[in-house]
Parts: structure tokens; sequence; C-alpha cells
């Protein structure tokens, strides 16, 4: 293999007709070689726009492709997770009952036990109650003695003594007979003593302490009789006429 003229190493710069005034016959055009590329016209494969002869030199290292910084990747916004609702605190101890169940169930209770209590005291006090009411319609008696009332006399008395005082007294004449008896300033005090009552028969007996209080009087200091009753219409009414006097 021949030596390579320098000047060929200006190839392909030089046009050919420069060669032919040099005297330098023009290079064979290059081979193309799959793996080399083009060759000098000494067989040559030219590296770099120069030939090179025989050694192949150790092949430049690639430059390192640019490192594209990769832009991160935006992360979507997440959407908020709702968070639990918060619940307060169950109170410690037994589970409170409604209010107003207990409040109905307390006033039921009450009103039972109220009725069952004014059963009982009307059931146990059946003969105090009579023994007052007798009480009471003989004080009524003596009231319409000592104020002259003939009409106040008979609301007390049973019906045979109310027809009795109807026929024998006039308004008048019973005020007279009154005066005539306590004289005109006087009356009666009475004191009722012991009450027996037969609740069956609706009768009943009062022991009766009379005293006759003012100067005119012409009866006995103190009367003491037993009073008799009997229950009509509900209520009870002294009759006189079956009375003793003791």
């Amino acid at each position: 293999m021949r030596p390579t003229d320098p000047r060929e190493l200006l190839h392909p710069v030089l046009p050919a007709e420069t060669y032919r005034r040099l005297g330098i016959a023009p290079p064979r055009p290059p081979q193309q070689f799959a793996p080399g590329g083009p060759v000098s016209s000494a067989g040559t494969p030219f590296v770099t726009g120069r030939a090179v002869t025989g050694v192949v030199p150790n092949p430049l290292p690639s430059p390192p492709l640019p490192t594209v910084a990769s832009a991160p990747v935006p992360t979507p916004p997440s959407a908020p997770v709702p968070s639990a609702p918060t619940w307060p605190a169950a109170p410690s101890g037994p589970p409170r009952r409604d209010r107003s169940v207990a409040i109905v169930m307390g006033a039921t209770a009450l009103i039972i036990a109220i009725i069952i209590g004014a059963t009982w005291y009307i059931l146990a006090n059946r003969g105090s109650d009579d023994e007052q009411q007798i009480r009471d319609v003989v004080a009524a008696e003596t009231t319409a003695l000592n104020n002259r009332d003939l009409a106040a006399l008979i609301g007390t008395r049973c019906s045979a003594d109310a027809l009795l005082l109807q026929q024998q007294f006039t308004a008048q004449t019973f005020a007279a007979e009154i005066d005539s008896t306590l004289g005109p300033s006087g009356r009666w005090k009475v004191t009722v003593g012991q009450v027996r009552i037969d609740a069956d028969a609706g009768t009943a007996t009062a022991e009766e302490t009379t005293v006759p209080i003012g100067s005119a009087s012409i009866v006995a200091q103190t009367i003491t009789d037993t009073a008799t009753l009997r229950k009509e219409s509900g209520g009870w009414k002294v009759c006189v006429s079956s009375s003793s006097v003791r």
C-alpha cells in the first residue's frame, strides 16, 4: 500500500481542475461501506474529514445526552374528606327516662292514691259525718227557737213535726209562745251529749242538756232529754214528737 499524499488530505475540498494543475491524479470516488462510510484513494476510511491508516482509533465517547429535567406532574388537589360528625358523649350512668312519661305516671299514681284515700275516709267516717250533721241540725233548731223563727224551725224538723207546727202556730203566735215561756229576752243554751246512730233504720238519738237563759223564764233551770232524729231526703231532722223528757 502506497503512502498517502498529504495533498490528498484536501479531498474533497479541491476541485478536479486543481488536481490536474498540480499533476496529481484526482482521488478515486469514495466507496460506500455499510459500517465505515467513505474511504480515501488508499482504501482507508475517512473519519471526521481525514483519512487514517491501518489503526482504528478508539471511538470517541458519545456525548452524554442532555438530561431534560422532567417537570413534576402536578398532582390534582384531592377533594377534602369530610370528617365524621362529632357526637356529644353519652352521659354516664343508667339511661334517663323520658320526663314526660315519669310525670304522667306520677300524676296518675297520685290521683289513684287520692281516690282510694277519699273512699276510705268516707267509709271509715260515715258515722262521724252523720253525727256532725245531727249536732248541726240541733244547733240550727236552737237558733230558730231563740230567734222566734217558725219557718226556720220547721226546716229542722221531720215531716210529722213540721205538719203539727204548721197546724198549731202562725209566725206571730209562735213568737208569742216563746216569749211567754222564756220571757221577751230569754233564750236557750243546748249542749249535745252522746249521739247514737242506727244507719240501717235511718234513726238516731242525741242526749241534750237545755239551760234557759233569762230572768223571766218560767221553765226549770236545766232540762235533760233525749231527742229523736230521722233521716229524710238525705238529711237528719229532729222529731220532737218522739223525744222523751227525763
